[in-house]
């Protein structure tokens, strides 16, 4: 059985995906979204498609997910 995260807030800083916080973490896979999102100044990599091959690299499986919402 896959151990999950406990409940409460994902490893984000600001909303924003915390690298640093999933990878600690040592989960066999992990959801990211928006992958052609430009990371915040200060950040390890500049876009999260940099940040998602970090997590590739360390074992972590990534699952991409997207938002559907209607067309406005």
């Amino acid at each position: 059985m896959a151990q999950g995260r406990p409940r409460g807030d994902p490893p984000t800083l600001a909303g924003k995906m915390d690298l640093g916080a999933v990878l600690a973490h040592g989960s066999a896979v992990a959801l990211a979204d928006d992958f052609a999102h430009r990371n915040a100044p200060g950040s390890r990599h500049r876009a999260r498609w940099q940040d998602v091959g970090d997590l590739l690299a360390a074992g972590i499986d990534v699952i991409s997910t997207i938002r559907v919402a209607p067309k406005p």
